[in-house]
């Protein structure tokens, strides 16, 4: 999958729909991969989300609202598929450094600014 392919095509789109219903609409894909997904939840660590599911979400994200999503480096936001299935890294890291790998975090009004920008942008960047 690559994020990159995704255009600003219908960039009007949604201009007629309030955040709410943006909010609602991200939380309806959202439950369907966690189903306690809500609206105070801190992506990915929150929902529990990670590798091909966290990958598979964010381009579900990036096709439903049309989302330009070429700056979202998802090594920085998940642990990749890779990295989760190399079992001894894993049990090394469980037994030596039991904290969980540092990750960027967002929530949904991030989600519903990218929608609204009609592309990713670092969650740091808004503070």
């Amino acid at each position: 999958m690559d994020f990159t392919n995704h255009s600003m095509s219908n960039k009007n789109m949604l201009s007629n729909v309030s955040d709410q219903e943006i909010r609602d609409m991200i939380m309806e894909l959202a439950k369907r991969w966690h189903p306690k997904a809500h609206s105070k939840s801190m992506f990915f660590s929150d929902v529990n989300l990670d590798g091909f599911d966290a990958y598979t979400f964010m381009s579900e994200f990036a096709e439903k609202f049309d989302v330009e999503m070429s700056a979202f480096i998802p090594d920085e936001y998940f642990t990749s598929e890779e990295n989760i299935a190399n079992i001894p890294k894993t049990i090394w890291r469980g037994i030596f450094n039991r904290k969980k790998l540092p990750h960027k975090e967002f929530d949904l009004n991030h989600l519903c600014q990218v929608v609204r920008k009609k592309e990713w942008f670092d969650p740091a960047a808004r503070k």
